[in-house]
């Protein structure tokens, strides 16, 4: 992972739950929490749920993640905030895609 343009080095906890089959069960529930974070991360945490549709419907994945910058604090704050908003909005869609792909496979 990078940061403006400085590699950033973490290390995440991640833990996968497969709970019995039910309706309104995701059918595979994952947490995420950043233990160590080598620069511009105080904390991160992400919940991922995978809900199956029935026979012929598509499935939907939710993902919330909470992260918490170093650089979002002084005095071009609201700028820096604005180009990682963007970049976000840029990247949500393939990233989503790849850990569906993932979820679905069993990964």
């Amino acid at each position: 992972m990078t940061m403006n343009d400085k590699a950033v080095v973490t290390v995440t906890h991640r833990s996968i739950f497969r709970p019995m089959p039910g309706p309104q069960v995701p059918t595979v529930l994952m947490t995420s929490k950043q233990v160590y974070a080598s620069r511009s991360m105080n904390g991160e945490l992400a919940l991922t749920m995978l809900f199956a549709g029935a026979d012929g419907s598509p499935n939907y994945l939710v993902h919330v993640n909470r992260s918490e910058l170093d650089e979002l604090e002084g005095a071009l704050s609201g700028l820096k905030r604005a180009v990682i908003e963007r970049r976000i909005k840029e990247e949500a869609a393939s990233r989503l895609a790849v850990m569906r792909d993932g979820f679905e496979r069993g990964d």
